[in-house]
């Protein structure tokens, strides 16, 4: 998250009031400046080819978790004895909502990573970006250690809660265990989203794609390996092995570049000894990972505040759709689990429009922002499209890829339309969410978000959210009614931009 901004010209323009000896030079020279200013002060508008490039990138990164919880689903169902296949599957509903959940509320660190780090980079200053470099994984430590423990000590009514009276008393014990598996690894799970952070912000997307890929390829194998034997605990053993993979390559790379960092500093401190003619020895002890003062933990309180409620929201309204879910029966649950991992799976494509904003928008001049928002909405009805088509021909045509069972083919078959629809104007949600985050028009975003959740809370609990069918319309208002608030607000405020550079 950046703010508002024209980006810098390193070469001021000339002006009446400079000194005689200006006015008196040649033509050849004044010639020569003009050409060498030109490209300073033209606009950084990126190409279609350049935002996509960044989209896919992004895309390639984010993909790691709804990825490892979609070949979960799919490996458990296509592996599982038919008389456990559905109690397996029904049992990861509630069980992956609740870890997920946790993980994603703490997302909020990883964007306050970017923030902190990036002006800080900027200034070059080596100490103070290891010292925030190190209070951030402490803290990712420090969340991760405290998600493990809930889970450990109260996770079990959590879900005792969440599964509710449903006949089925296995359920409760494999939703428990596999909670408690994923669990051991959450510390390295919120580290592994700081490095991605911290990775991106330094320009490396090389190292988080080799990570994903890492840990696509463990979770592949042993799911393969375990999940025949074991059902769902050998799936999230799989996973835990996956994002602890994933994190030892990223954490290798922070230590590389923190250290690098430390070498520049210790270089910079030796040069100004020595042109003070001082004998001063630099020395300091900033460890990898670290808890900030009082002073820091405020700052960054008051930056991720408002990113930590929005997030709240998002997870809680999901959350309740999975909870309703739980109400209708071990079919129905099952078949909600699967729909659910597939709308997860391809909401990170539309993700990305969210993070292109804003990366590109306060890096690009005032006159050029609105072709800017042109570009990424084309790019975001290209997403979509791809979204809503693939999601399409999984649940319609290859359900059989996804589960063996009739019953809940036929369920994903007959209400395909809600996750389509949705996954549509996805990108096109994330995208102006991501331009209000740019603009840091956050009061608006927490109103939005209270206002859609209270709806989208009604509905949900309501007799019209009571049937399998009802909860997916839920989803689907709740989309639509984040895509027209955001609408309304993008182009209000670009009408105002518009009108303050015409009046200009």
């Amino acid at each position: 998250l950046e703010g508002e901004g024209e980006c810098p010209s390193s070469i001021s323009p000339m002006t009446p009031n400079q000194d005689d000896s200006v006015n008196n030079m040649t033509t050849s020279t004044m010639e020569l400046q003009t050409t060498e200013a030109q490209p300073t002060t033209s606009s950084t508008l990126p190409s279609y080819r350049k935002l996509m490039t960044f989209i896919g990138t992004t895309i390639i990164i984010w993909l790691s978790e709804p990825l490892l919880s979609l070949v979960d689903t799919t490996v458990v169902s296509m592996t599982s004895q038919p008389a456990s296949a559905i109690l397996q599957i029904a049992a990861l509903g509630p069980a992956t909502i609740l870890y997920d959940s946790e993980i994603y509320t703490t997302y909020f660190l990883a964007i306050a990573t970017t923030n902190q780090l990036a002006p800080i980079l900027a200034k070059k200053d080596w100490k103070k970006l290891r010292k925030a470099t190190s209070n951030l994984m402490g803290l990712a430590a420090l969340l991760g250690s405290l998600i493990m423990a809930t889970n450990y000590t109260l996770g079990k009514g959590i879900l005792g809660r969440m599964v509710g009276t449903m006949m089925e008393p296995g359920i409760l014990p494999l939703a428990t265990n596999y909670v408690w598996i994923r669990s051991l690894v959450a510390p390295c799970v919120i580290m592994e989203h700081v490095s991605q952070a911290f990775c991106l912000t330094t320009m490396n997307t090389k190292t988080p794609a080799i990570a994903v890929l890492v840990a696509s390829i463990v979770n592949i194998i042993g799911d393969l390996l375990l999940t025949p034997k074991l059902g769902i605990q050998g799936a999230a053993i799989a996973t835990a092995l996956a994002s602890l993979s994933s994190c030892l390559i990223l954490l290798r790379r922070v230590r590389k570049v923190t250290k690098e960092w430390k070498q520049k500093q210790e270089a910079e401190e030796q040069e100004s000894s020595l042109a003070k003619s001082s004998s001063t020895k630099s020395s300091d002890d900033i460890p990898f990972w670290s808890l900030p003062d009082k002073k820091s933990l405020k700052d960054l309180l008051l930056l991720a505040g408002p990113i930590f409620f929005v997030m709240l929201g998002k997870v809680g309204c999901y959350s309740a759709l999975t909870l309703r879910a739980t109400d209708l029966g071990v079919v129905n649950l099952a078949t909600h689990n699967i729909m659910m991992r597939i709308f997860f799976f391809f909401s990170c494509f539309g993700d990305s429009l969210g993070q292109a904003a804003q990366s590109f928008y306060p890096q690009v001049a005032k006159i050029d922002r609105n072709k800017l928002i042109q570009r990424l909405l084309g790019a975001s009805a290209i997403v979509g499209l791809a979204n809503c088509l693939s999601s399409s021909l999984l649940l319609t045509r290859l359900s059989g890829y996804l589960t063996k069972e009739v019953a809940i083919s036929q369920m994903m078959r007959q209400f395909a339309t809600y996750v389509c629809v949705s996954e549509l104007i996805h990108p096109f949600i994330m995208l102006m969410e991501g331009l209000v985050l740019a603009k840091r028009d956050l009061k608006f975003l927490v109103a939005l978000y209270f206002s859609t959740s209270v709806a989208h809370l009604g509905f949900v609990f309501s007799k019209l959210g009571s049937s399998f069918g009802g909860l997916w319309q839920a989803l689907l208002c709740f989309q639509s009614l984040r895509f027209g608030q955001f609408a309304i607000r993008t182009i209000q405020q670009s009408r105002k931009e518009q009108n303050s550079m015409e009046a200009v």
